[in-house]
C-alpha cells in the first residue's frame, strides 16, 4: 500500500481520507514497549491500535472534513495512533441531520490487533473519538 485516499460526499459534507505505508524505522523512537515485554504499546504516548504488539506497516496519513464549504480541524492526535487501515470496505460515514452530527467509522486491524473507531463531528467542529475492541 503506497498512498490511498477515500471520498465520501454528500449533504454539504466532504470527507478525504488518506492512508499510506507507514516507516517504522522513521518513527521508532515514539513507541514505548508494554512493561516487560517486546510488544509495542504506545505511540506519541497513546496506546496503539491496529496491531497486536508488532510493528506497523500501514496508517492515516490525514483526514480532512468539510461541512458546507468550512474545514472542521481534526487534530493528529485523533488518529496518528491508529494503525493498519482497513480501506473502503470497512469504513462509512454517517449524517444525523437531527442534531448535525457526522459519525466516521473504521473497522481496522492486522488480525489480533482489530479495533472499530468512531470519530464524531458536531455543529462543525470535531468533538471526540472512541475505540473500541470487539472481542
Amino acid at each position: 500500500m503506497n498512498s490511498r485516499e477515500l471520498k465520501y460526499s454528500g449533504s454539504n459534507i466532504d470527507i478525504t481520507i488518506s492512508m499510506g505505508a507507514f516507516d517504522y524505522k522513521k518513527n521508532k523512537s515514539k513507541f514505548s514497549k508494554h512493561q516487560g515485554t517486546n510488544f509495542l504499546w504506545e505511540y506519541n504516548g497513546q496506546e496503539m491500535r491496529g496491531t497486536d504488539g508488532t510493528e506497523p506497516t500501514k496508517h492515516y496519513t490525514s483526514i480532512k472534513v468539510k461541512q458546507k464549504g468550512v474545514d472542521i480541524a481534526l487534530p493528529t492526535k485523533a488518529y496518528e495512533n491508529m494503525f493498519q487501515p482497513s480501506g473502503a470496505e470497512y469504513t462509512a460515514c454517517y449524517y444525523d441531520k437531527s442534531d448535525n452530527t457526522i459519525y466516521l467509522t473504521a473497522n481496522n486491524s492486522d488480525g489480533a490487533g482489530s479495533y472499530t473507531v468512531v470519530w464524531v463531528f458536531k455543529n462543525g467542529k470535531y468533538e471526540y473519538n472512541d475505540v473500541f475492541i470487539l472481542f
